[in-house]
């Protein structure tokens, strides 16, 4: 559990820089999907496969207000 906390924290740090509460679901998929693969030989091929797969996502959609955040921005 330690491993997980610390790879959050260094992310904050190192990735992402500043977070926000609206798209905190969005950071922890990634963090789930990099711990899960952290040991992965085919991660750079597996990276470019979802990438591939995956719906792009609208700018708009991106900033839209959907209203669930609990704080206001």
């Amino acid at each position: 559990m330690e491993g997980v906390w610390s790879l959050f924290k260094r992310s904050i740090v190192g990735a992402f820089h500043k977070m926000s509460v609206k798209h905190m679901d969005r950071y922890l998929e990634e963090l789930e999907w990099r711990f899960n693969n952290r040991n992965n030989p085919y991660i750079f091929r597996d990276t470019l496969a979802r990438i591939m797969h995956t719906d792009p996502l609208e700018y708009r959609d991106l900033i839209a207000d959907t209203g669930d955040s609990p704080v206001a921005t």
